[in-house]
This record gives C-alpha cells, structure tokens and sequence, in this order.
C-alpha cells in the first residue's frame, strides 16, 4: 500500500512540474510578445497578468527574471502603464500587510507570506527610476511610487544603496509644493525610518519627543537651507507640510500637541556653536521650531467646529480661520480638541521664567 502511495504521489509531483512548466513558457511566451505591445490598454493587462502570477506562485514568479519587467516598464511612454508597473512591485507588500492585519484582529502570529526579501536586488537596481517616479507629471504614478519606496524602506532592502543623491531626491518630496499630501506624508516616513530618534516605536518620556522634534527640525534645517541661501529667501512656510504629515500619521500625531516638548527644543537650541556655518545653521533651525509650533496651533485650531471658537477669539481671528478652513476643506478633518488652548497656554507658562 505504502509503495501505490508513493507511485501516486510521484506521478503528482510530475504533473504539477509540467503544469509549472506550461505556465511559465506557454504564459511568458505570451507575455513577452505583448508587454511592449503598441497599445497602452494592452501593457496595462499585461502588467496586471505578471502581478497576479506574482501573487498567485511567489515561488516561482517572484524572481528577478520575473520582477525586471516590471522595473523595465516604469520608464513607458503611458502614465497608466508606470501606475500597474509600481502596483505589481508594490503588491506583495500589500498582501503581507492585509495577511498581518487578519492575523493581528485574531490574535495570530506567524511569518509573512510571501518573502519580499528575495526583491532586495529589484530594490536596489531600480531605486533611482523610482525616485524619479516621485517627480513623474502623474500624480498617482508619484503617490504609488513613494509608497513602494517607503514598502523597501520599513523591509531593509534599501540598506546598500549609497547614492546620496538619490535619497535627497526622495526625502525632499516631503517638503515639495508640486506634489499630494499622501506623497509629503510617505516620503515623511520614509525619512523618519533614517531618523536615530525614532528607533523606539514609542515615545517612553517627554525626553524622547524632545529628541523627535530636535531630529526632525535639524533635517528640515538641512533640506530647505544652503550654504549660500540668504535667511529671507529660505523656504520656511514649507515647515507647515511636516506638521500636517504628522497630524495624519496616527504614531505620531502626538509631536504634533507636544507644546511643551516643541517650547522645549527650541529653549535648547541655542547659539553655542563657535563655528560660523553652525551658529547660522541655529539660528535656521530656532526659526524652524518656531514655523513647527505655529502650524502646529494654527492646524489645530483651523481643526476645531467653527461654533466653539465664538467667544474664545475675537472676530478677526474668527474670520481669519474661517477663510482658511474654506482654503484647506478638501483635506481638513474637523474634531472638536476643546482643550488645546489650554494645553498650549499652561505649556507656555511653564517655559517663562
């Protein structure tokens, strides 16, 4: 009996390497002849044909032979095409997340299920035609492309590359004026994952959100501010985009109402640097604290319901929010934060001498 089982379960095995086999020649032999097809709708099926496969037998589609066509195709001609191309690589990232998510709501554990460390050289090879996709004329082909960045980020896969050009390319789009609140976001956590500060995932004292907001106020220094830039052509209204990348990312919305952690930093930034460039580059960053603390009150306040602010400030003020509010209401969530002024006045007090 033992020996029929072991025939049967032979002539299984040999069967589903055949079907592998048709699946790979027959289906690549079809693929290869259409990938660049003249037709845009056709590159768009064919790239969503390559990322099912993908999903379907990781095992034997998620190699480079396989993965380099999708990296190939971010340079087509069709916005469309570059969208599925960045969506295929950035799909099993997608399909890890949503299996740890089910696995989180029933308490389970256990490993991803497909490996995408085994896309390491994929990363690495097209990580600079990616960070141009962070500047493509298509706003999605940029959002898809950041978020696949910050995927290679959170997994490692990025750790070789050295090209500092490159990783400027993609840390400024955090601060870009040309682009989507959900690229300055992700391209926001995409520079957080290199911040020292942030290697803890929780803030555990008042010392560590000091730590964040010094982290993060140094490299907005850095990024907005030259050598040769004069102080009154320095962007700093671009501070603004930080805090409201913030507001939206739930493990760190807290900075955000930290008044007493921001009031904080900016005590400690003094101008004790004897060199010339580094007391400048304080005086840049003490003007950054302080761009940080006023979007951050202004987007709370433009935050609160209209009615509890009557009596609270005087009718300029009151205008002067409702016109920004009528600015901002694509992308403004309203909540009541009855309390805030409270919290930033009695953070303020603390901080007088």
């Amino acid at each position: 009996k033992s020996e029929a089982l072991e025939e049967q379960v032979s002539s299984w095995t040999r069967l589903c390497t055949e079907l592998e086999e048709l699946v790979t020649e027959t289906g690549m032999g079809v693929f290869m002849k259409r990938y660049k097809d003249i037709n845009p709708q056709i590159r768009v099926e064919s790239m969503e044909t390559m990322t099912q496969l993908i999903l379907i037998r990781p095992d034997i589609f998620l190699k480079n032979s396989f993965l380099k066509y999708l990296g190939w195709m971010l340079s087509d001609s069709s916005p469309l095409v570059r969208e599925k191309a960045v969506a295929g690589l950035l799909a099993p990232f997608k399909v890890n997340e949503e299996e740890i998510s089910k696995k989180s709501n029933r308490r389970k554990s256990g490993s991803p299920r497909i490996d995408t460390g085994l896309m390491v050289s994929i990363a690495e090879k097209f990580a600079r035609r990616l960070a141009d996709c962070t500047m493509d004329v298509d706003l999605t082909v940029q959002e898809r492309a950041m978020e696949l960045l910050l995927a290679f980020a959170r997994e490692s896969l990025l750790d070789n590359v050295e090209d500092e050009e490159l990783w400027k390319d993609i840390n400024s789009r955090a601060l870009a004026k040309d682009t989507t609140p959900i690229v300055r976001r992700d391209s926001l956590l995409f520079v957080i994952e290199q911040l020292e500060a942030f290697d803890n995932s929780n803030i555990r004292s008042e010392k560590d959100a000091v730590e964040r907001i010094n982290a993060l106020a140094s490299w907005t220094t850095h990024c907005i501010a030259t050598n040769n830039t004069p102080l009154n052509k320095i962007p700093f209204e671009r501070v603004g985009y930080v805090i409201s990348s913030l507001r939206v990312c739930p493990e760190h919305a807290s900075l955000v109402s930290n008044y007493s952690a921001i009031l904080q930093a900016l005590q400690d930034c003094g101008n004790t640097s004897a060199s010339k460039n580094k007391r400048r580059l304080e005086v840049i960053q003490r003007h950054v604290l302080i761009e940080m603390l006023v979007a951050s009150v202004e987007q709370e306040m433009s935050s609160l319901d209209q009615s509890s602010l009557e009596g609270v400030v005087d009718e300029s003020m009151t205008a002067a929010l409702r016109a920004n509010e009528e600015h901002h209401k694509d992308s403004k969530k309203k909540r009541k934060t009855e309390g805030s002024q409270e919290k930033l006045t009695t953070a303020i007090l603390a901080m007088l001498p």
